[in-house]
């Protein structure tokens, strides 16, 4: 049921993505996008995890464990289709 789920919701973004009024495909402002998206995300991140590490008394968040997270926050396909 997952998996069903997950393929409509790629489904979903990819004709509305590919539906869009766009009459040039750019490929340097994809690239551009991309990369401020992974920047972003680490800059948030990254400095978050820390936070949380110096102010709480469970277990530390490794860096394999912030990378997860940080990867992971990658796939709006979730918030594309709840909005």
């Amino acid at each position: 049921l997952v998996s069903l789920c997950e393929t409509y919701v790629f489904v979903v973004l990819g004709l509305a993505v590919y539906g869009a009024a766009w009459t040039k495909f750019s490929w340097s402002f994809a690239l551009v996008s991309f990369v401020a998206c992974l920047v972003g995300r680490a800059v948030h991140v990254f400095p978050g995890s820390a936070l949380v590490n110096a102010v709480s008394k469970s277990r530390r968040l490794k860096l394999m464990e912030q990378t997860l997270v940080w990867f992971a926050g990658l796939r709006g396909a979730i918030a594309f289709v709840c909005a």
